[in-house]
């Protein structure tokens, strides 16, 4: 989970439980950052009778896991999924693909705006907007990482292999 700021701490400062208190609805954005998400938003929901909205990201670069956003969905009484659109196609987008390995350093190709092999590179969280980031659709983030993403190996990788492979049923 990612390491940041707590929201029991924003909370204190933006005036504490008073404040808390006479809100009916706490919106909570780039929830991915916040250590503390789950029992936070659970607890203004259930014990607080708060509406809680949250906005953040449910993967990282790799699609993997980033911060509490996806342990939250199982409390949630309603899911918005929203997508970008693609920077490469214009289809829509639910990846981001980093666009450098986040040290400045292996800018992508001229014209293209998409860096084969960036996406898997460096840290979890790098510091950035479209500077480093670029929202793609599946097939661009595939392109990108060439096929390796964290949902792209083993078994399940072989398998779809396999499927692929197979010649198609005839029509009798």
């Amino acid at each position: 989970q990612a390491a940041g700021p707590t929201l029991a701490a924003a909370a204190a400062a933006a005036g504490g439980h008073s404040a808390l208190a006479a809100a009916d609805v706490l919106a909570i954005d780039e929830a991915q950052f916040f250590p503390d998400l789950v029992s936070f938003a659970t607890g203004a929901a259930d014990a607080g009778g708060k509406t809680v909205l949250v906005a953040g990201l449910d993967g990282d670069f790799r699609r993997r896991p980033f911060g509490g956003v996806g342990a939250l969905l199982p409390h949630a009484d309603e899911i918005t999924k929203l997508a970008s659109t693609c920077a490469v196609c214009g289809a829509s987008a639910h990846f981001s693909v980093r666009l450098d390995a986040g040290d400045g350093d292996a800018p992508t190709p001229p014209g293209s705006p998409l860096r084969p092999g960036a996406a898997l590179e460096g840290p979890q969280v790098v510091v950035g907007g479209a500077d480093k980031y670029a929202a793609v659709c599946r097939a661009h983030y595939n392109s990108a990482t060439g096929g390796k993403g964290a949902d792209r190996g083993g078994v399940a990788a072989s398998v779809w292999a396999a499927v692929a492979a197979e010649p198609a049923p005839q029509a009798v």
